[in-house]
């Protein structure tokens, strides 16, 4: 007797499982759907030109990141990652997008020459409220960054490039999935050979 109940127990919570497995797959899907249809309005968008920043590091010492001339780097593009403290998804996603611009020989903060590479700490206060960076690529903050396009990303990590007049060539938000690798090296590929920003 206490066997069957036991057996008829056991079915009753492998098809409540089942079902709660399947009302969890749908309610994913039906989130997934209402968020992008609440994209922000202010979103960045690739095509639209967006201005120079100027970037403090852990050091104090200051680097503007300028386009078509407005400071450093002339005419090359740029990949800026965003980022905040305590994000466990941004300390995951620095060294994703490292090894990505490592396989196109374009390491380190200035990418070899081809690209300029900046991570922005969007929630620090001042220098020392910057992050240690989990690689080569230093992290910096950006004063006033609610005055600059950065108040427009919401979503971190975030990965922006844009080619060397400031043109926004690609924007990524979160982590890159698997698949989303070779989508990113021809983008940035075609940025630095002078084949995006046309628009």
């Amino acid at each position: 007797m206490f066997t069957g109940a036991l057996v008829v127990a056991t079915i009753a919570l492998c098809v409540l499982c089942l079902m709660l497995s399947r009302e969890n797959r749908r309610l994913k899907v039906e989130l997934a759907r209402v968020m992008s249809a609440r994209e922000p309005a202010d979103r960045i968008r690739v095509g639209e030109t967006l201005g120079g920043l100027t970037l403090v590091r852990r050091d104090g010492s200051v680097r503007e990141l300028g386009f078509a001339g407005e400071g450093d780097g002339g005419e090359r593009p740029a990949l800026v990652f965003i980022m905040a403290a305590g994000c466990g998804y941004c300390e995951q996603v620095l060294p994703v997008w490292e090894k990505v611009l490592m396989d196109l020989g374009m390491g380190g903060e200035e990418g070899s020459g081809h690209v300029r590479v900046a991570a922005v700490q969007t929630d620090a206060a001042d220098a020392a409220g910057i992050m240690e960076s989990p690689g080569p690529i230093p992290v910096h903050m950006a004063p006033g960054a609610e005055e600059t396009w950065l108040r427009r990303v919401h979503i971190e990590p975030s990965a922006i490039l844009l080619d060397g007049r400031g043109v926004v060539l690609g924007a990524w938000m979160g982590l890159p999935a698997a698949g989303d690798e070779e989508g990113i090296r021809g983008a940035i590929l075609e940025a630095v050979t002078g084949g995006g920003g046309e628009g």
